[in-house]
């Protein structure tokens, strides 16, 4: 009779090991794939939300009904923006007279031929815009316009 032969087809703890840390490395990698993700997608969702409400705000001025607050105002230093849902953000608005010195046309740099100040309001104001998030990532979004008197 012959004795039985174990069979030594099993794995060594050195094999364990290695495969244990493999995944393991492999999973530290996917968590923190998916943490910057997450927080991409966060800040995206924060630039999205500041843009939309720049916009909102934006569109409000451009209101032409005289009764209007956004009405066009000489020498306006701000424009209502309570019409506007803008919770979560802070609304800076910065307002530049048309001194006349220059022709206004689409190629133009919207900076010249504006002043801080209004001696005497031409008709036309350049305002900007800016918004920015109340949270931890301080999402800002600017938006420019011209208003003119109608």
């Amino acid at each position: 009779m012959k004795p039985r032969v174990r069979s030594e087809s099993g794995e060594t703890l050195a094999e364990l090991l290695v495969t244990v840390a493999l995944v393991g490395i492999a999973v530290v990698v996917l968590v923190g794939a998916l943490a910057t993700a997450i927080r991409a997608s966060v800040t995206h969702r924060q630039q999205s939300a500041a843009d939309t409400v720049a916009r909102s705000v934006v569109e409000s001025f451009k209101n032409t009904d005289p009764l209007s607050v956004a009405h066009y105002v000489d020498c306006a230093t701000s424009y209502s923006t309570a019409d506007v849902d803008t919770a979560g953000f802070d609304v800076t608005q910065t307002i530049k007279y048309w001194d006349g010195s220059r022709t206004i046309n689409a190629d133009a740099d919207p900076k010249i031929g504006f002043s801080d100040a209004c001696t005497a309001d031409k008709g036309i104001q350049l305002i900007r815009v800016t918004i920015t998030s109340n949270t931890s990532h301080n999402e800002t979004q600017t938006v420019s316009i011209l208003k003119r008197r109608s």
